[in-house]
């Protein structure tokens, strides 16, 4: 009986034993491994090409001894994609994990400096809403000179680093200044201004995070493109709401809108932290070990290490936990 679906003799191809190929009823063919004709006979029912009524005039089958020699040069261009790949995330890890650590560690104080801005505190103690207007610029010049020095590895950073320096340089200062002298109308102008411009920002930072992602943890990739797209549905439907309620009056399900709306935008300032994080430990497991990397992001590590470390009892040596792959099965 032939071990192939073609009728190939395995036993004659010169490159059985390079592809350390069984036959593609047992191997390739059967694990789903780039046999297009392999495939065809499975899914249209066919123990082997021989009960096919269109063998005839089969691409797939009259071209099938040309499949080891492209089969090889697959698994050559795949091993010079993971080369390539490897030496370019290699490349650029240490730098992009050093940075979003620092873009984790700074939104720790800026958001101290939005709480000490927030209307209530704002209003009670003056002498906290500037310290916090002052925290919040050098956490703001911080934040934008790392994402300056991003963009030498991503150009999407660059304008999310300009815009962020913007706000440092010229709505932050202003807004102190306007805050001591109290001239609200300036104030007002000032927020509308860094609003939008932040906004920008937001805009470019996302992109450039989920670019620098995309090869190493294509999931965060996709998280910060999709946080981005809410966050202009979150903003999308407070403006609405707001000319609801300027035209026709407020209303129960008005105001429900704008509480979702900026509910969201507060998960999504929550997110931005957990995400930033996320980031930063994705390039730091990496760069502990590139070639375990998919292993080790799934799993925790230092948890691996110290259960390791435990000396186990001999009348426990055959327990089911301590099976090379107890910790995989849970």
């Amino acid at each position: 009986m032939s071990n192939t679906y073609c009728g190939k003799n395995c036993n004659e191809c010169t490159l059985k034993e390079e592809l350390n190929c069984p036959g593609c009823l047992v191997g390739p063919g059967a694990m789903g491994g780039g046999c297009e004709l392999a495939s065809c006979c499975r899914t249209k029912g066919h123990e082997n090409c021989s009960t096919c009524g269109f063998r005839v005039n089969c691409e797939k089958l009259n071209t099938c001894e040309q499949a080891p020699e492209n089969r090889i040069k697959k698994l050559k261009e795949d091993a010079e994609n993971a080369a390539q790949k490897k030496a370019f995330l290699s490349e650029r890890a240490p730098f992009l994990g050093k940075c979003m650590a620092i873009l984790f560690w700074t939104v720790v104080p800026a958001l101290l400096g939005e709480i000490l801005t927030s209307g209530l505190i704002g209003k009670t103690f003056p002498k906290l809403y500037v310290a916090g207007l002052v925290l919040q610029f050098l956490c703001s010049l911080v934040y934008g000179i790392v994402l300056l020095c991003l963009s030498s590895k991503e150009i999407k950073y660059l304008p999310a680093g300009v815009s962020t320096l913007f706000i440092v340089v010229l709505c932050i200062p202003a807004a102190i200044f306007a805050a001591i002298f109290r001239v609200a109308a300036v104030v007002l102008i000032l927020y509308l201004l860094s609003s939008i411009t932040r906004l920008v920002s937001y805009y470019f930072e996302f992109s450039g995070h989920s670019a620098v992602l995309e090869g190493l943890d294509d999931e965060l990739s996709g998280s910060w493109e999709l946080m981005w797209k809410w966050l202009v549905g979150c903003l999308v439907a407070i403006f609405a709401a707001f000319f609801v309620m300027c035209l026709f009056g407020g209303g129960l399900l008005t105001g429900l809108v704008l509480f979702g709306a900026s509910l969201g935008i507060i998960i999504i300032a929550i997110l931005k932290y957990v995400f930033l994080y996320r980031s930063a430990r994705a390039y730091k497991i990496y760069l502990a070990d590139p070639d375990n990397y998919e292993i080790n992001r799934i799993k925790n590590p230092d948890l691996l290490d110290k259960i390791n470390s435990i000396e186990v009892d001999p009348v426990m040596k055959n327990h089911p936990s301590n099976s090379d792959d107890y910790f995989d099965r849970y």
